[in-house]
């Protein structure tokens, strides 16, 4: 199967409502979609999202970078896929998020050659994931209200984000807490606090029943961060920390950490985060698939790689469910009933809908 055609749409697709972190305002997915075109007339799509804080990386240099890297592989053989990433990799230096939505492209195009769902292809551990849903740094009355809309749709498993005041922090997931006894909080950092700021808030909510907390410290302060995982009550996670497999086995050279957050935009895509995944299963450390605010096309991609296997135990992959509009507009990833899984079409599964690619273009 060779490649007849490749091509990079660079679109932003707005939010519903904007999403705030520790660093940041989010109000759109701010994307690149790859489409990969052959000569037995099979497609296949993948998507980067750049973000400066996380991955390093500026959009519009990885679409320049991303678009001239596309347009070598006319005439590439779908088996070359293993040695094209490793010249992707080299080529876009530094843009992890680039080589994923390449990678997943590829992989689109095997599971569709092999005419079965990606995540079976790799594992098919389990045929779904429990949902969850993030919710931004909102007022204390906005979180409360937040919760309870997500509690009324059968979301039971909610990632708070925290980070910015910790006396706001601890009175808002304290307040969650009271209110709604029965639900799994998660909580998420992104490296707002100092060391002593972690340890405070990690023992003044010891008896308030927090699942784990993401990147409470710095991405650079590793030693911060296994310090902060030792003393916490409950499981600290590295997010920011690990970008791919080079960063987890520095963090490996210093100690343990009872999770991390693997995400494909930042490891460069499934076929890095798969070998992540199993790394960390050697270390008895235990995995989570993360997003940023993708479309359907990147959480669909994500989703294959959490069910494929039995070392995810959690999931975040809810970037695209607050989006205005939807590029995938059959099969790919569904949330029902507070399960999120992928459609059973060969693949990725999704059909996407090209003509908003082009409504959504921003070049």
């Amino acid at each position: 199967m060779k490649i007849t055609n490749a091509s990079v749409f660079s679109i932003s697709v707005p939010k519903k409502s904007a999403f705030a972190v520790a660093y940041a305002v989010r109000v759109a997915a701010e994307s690149l979609i790859v489409k990969l075109e052959t000569d037995t007339g099979l497609i296949g799509f993948g998507e980067a999202v750049p973000v400066k804080e996380v991955t390093g990386e500026d959009k519009n240099q990885v679409y320049i970078k991303l678009k001239e890297f596309c347009s070598l592989l006319k005439g590439c053989d779908l088996k070359e896929h293993p040695a094209i990433m490793m010249k992707a990799e080299s080529f876009l230096k530094d843009m992890p998020s680039a080589c994923s939505a390449l990678d997943s492209a590829f992989w689109d195009l095997t599971g569709q050659t092999q005419n079965k769902p990606l995540y079976q292809i790799w594992g098919g551990a389990k045929e779904y994931c429990l949902a969850s849903q993030s919710l931004g740094i909102l007022s204390l009355e906005e979180t409360l209200s937040e919760t309870k809309k997500y509690v009324e749709q059968g979301i039971t498993h909610l990632k708070y984000k925290i980070g910015l005041d910790k006396e706001a922090d601890l009175k808002r997931i304290k307040q969650v807490r009271d209110q709604f006894p029965n639900i799994t909080i998660y909580l998420d950092a992104n490296q707002g606090y100092s060391v002593h700021e972690a340890m405070f808030v990690t023992e003044s909510l010891a008896d308030y029943k927090i699942e784990f907390m993401e990147q409470p410290v710095a991405k650079e302060d590793l030693k911060g961060l296994i310090t902060v995982a030792r003393h916490s009550p409950f499981a600290i996670v590295a997010d920011e920390a690990i970008q791919g497999m080079e960063s987890l086995d520095k963090l490996l050279a210093l100690g343990t950490i009872p999770m991390i957050n693997i995400k494909l935009m930042k490891c460069g895509g499934p076929s890095k985060a798969l070998k992540m995944i199993q790394k960390a299963n050697e270390y008895n450390i235990k995995c989570m698939i993360g997003c940023m605010i993708e479309t359907r096309l990147g959480i669909t991609t994500g989703l294959h790689v959490a069910q494929a296997s039995n070392n995810v135990y959690y999931i975040d992959l809810d970037g695209c469910w607050d989006l205005n509009f939807d590029i995938v507009k059959k099969d790919g990833a569904n949330l029902h009933d507070g399960k999120e899984f992928v459609s059973l079409a060969p693949g990725l599964g999704v059909c996407i809908d090209e003509e908003l690619l082009r409504k959504f273009s921003d070049k």
